[in-house]
């Protein structure tokens, strides 16, 4: 939720496939290319790899959550958890991490910026015409008012679990529905 995030309900597209939940979704990764005239090449290769291990880092303590204490648990972790993975991983590889979203939960960190809802917009529009979403992801060098910047951003595709809580509202109990409202 590379966020805060994790927009609610799910799209169908015209063929069906259910769009994937861009808040709980799109990582987002930017850092600054160089500094005091120094670049650095970096290849989105090294963005998809920090994603990974964020996903994998994730899934593992969200499944632990569901497995101890169901929907609800895993509601906390991805509250809590998600952001301090994605701070530690920020901190570790130089990029900034984040999850944004179409439809973020946690507004004060789930925002998408004009470049990511760019790339939000294209995701949905390439999953729409076919494309698996295991490869919807963009890599772009850009100038800022700070200097140049790469960014990367890479949809989440979500597992039938993670529909628990991030599919439709009517679905859910009673009591997963009182934690996502207390949290968010």
């Amino acid at each position: 939720h590379v966020s805060n995030v994790v927009p609610r309900r799910r799209r169908l597209s015209s063929r069906g496939k259910r769009l994937p939940e861009f808040a709980a979704v799109g990582r987002m990764l930017w850092r600054p290319t160089g500094k005091k005239g120094e670049v650095f090449q970096v290849l989105p290769k090294e963005a998809r790899a920090l994603v990974a291990s964020f996903q994998q880092e994730l899934s593992s303590k969200l499944v632990a959550a569901l497995t101890e204490g169901g929907p609800v648990r895993a509601v906390e972790v991805c509250k809590v958890e998600a952001p301090a993975i994605a701070a530690r991983l920020s901190q570790e590889s130089g990029w900034k991490m984040k999850r944004v979203g179409t439809r973020a939960r946690n507004t004060t960190t789930g925002r998408a910026d004009a470049w990511e809802q760019r790339q939000l917009a294209d995701f949905a529009q390439r999953l729409a015409s076919g494309e698996s979403p295991a490869t919807l992801n963009g890599f772009e060098e850009i100038r800022q008012p700070s200097g140049r910047v790469q960014r990367y951003a890479q949809a989440i595709p979500m597992g039938a679990p993670c529909l628990t809580c991030h599919g439709a509202v009517e679905t859910q109990a009673p009591e997963l529905r009182r934690a996502l409202q207390a949290a968010y």
